[in-house]
């Protein structure tokens, strides 16, 4: 065997394997299909549509919980996540193109986070970005989700890596709940439609 290949394989072999995306990417398939349920049953029964959108959040949890999954392995192994995966931007793209289910969206987010019963501790809220700092190796975020009140709530959110955005920006965080005024983040990003790629010529 020559130096180079036997350099190669060693080199190979101390390489971790890659991330495995796959609980992420059929949350996000969920995700997305529910999703299009509910735009489909616009002018549906009430009943109806109540019932898709309680599945369709369930399914939005699903993806914070396998994301803040696979954010933690990713920091364990030593490859800490510096992007938010491109199959989490195009579920926010989805989500940030349907305005008409923006106020149901809010209602919902606000019902999860103080549910007692809640199947699992997955997240995904929708709000307005106020402030972040960095406290040791975490940022610690503030955002606002608007009450049925519409007063503005404070949360809570601890990430490792920096938002994704700025004051006065709507944005997603897809994590786990601590309380109800507390999130482990694995993403907080301005929530906003995907730019579609250029083609070439």
């Amino acid at each position: 065997i020559s130096t180079r290949d036997w350099s190669s394989d060693v080199c190979s072999s101390d390489l971790p394997p890659p991330l495995d995306l796959s609980g992420l990417q059929a949350a996000v398939d969920a995700a997305t299909a529910s999703l299009e349920a509910v735009v489909r049953a616009e002018g549906a029964e009430p009943a109806e549509r109540r019932r898709l959108l309680v599945a369709w959040y369930n399914d939005l949890a699903g993806v914070g919980e396998q994301f803040a999954m696979l954010e933690t392995m990713a920091a364990d192994s030593g490859r800490p996540l510096e992007e938010t995966p491109a199959v989490v931007a195009k579920l926010y793209g989805r989500i940030s193109e349907n305005d008409a289910i923006d106020a149901d969206l809010e209602r919902l987010c606000r019902n999860w986070i103080d549910f007692a019963r809640r199947r699992s501790d997955g997240v995904m809220l929708v709000g307005q970005f106020d402030s972040t700092r960095h406290v040791g190796p975490y940022w610690h975020t503030t955002i606002a989700i608007e009450q049925a009140d519409g007063r503005l709530r404070p949360v809570a959110v601890i990430s490792r890596r920096e938002p994704r955005a700025k004051p006065g920006d709507r944005v997603a965080v897809a994590g786990v709940v601590f309380s109800g005024d507390m999130v482990w983040a694995a993403d907080c990003s301005r929530l906003e439609a995907q730019v579609p790629a250029a083609f070439d010529d």
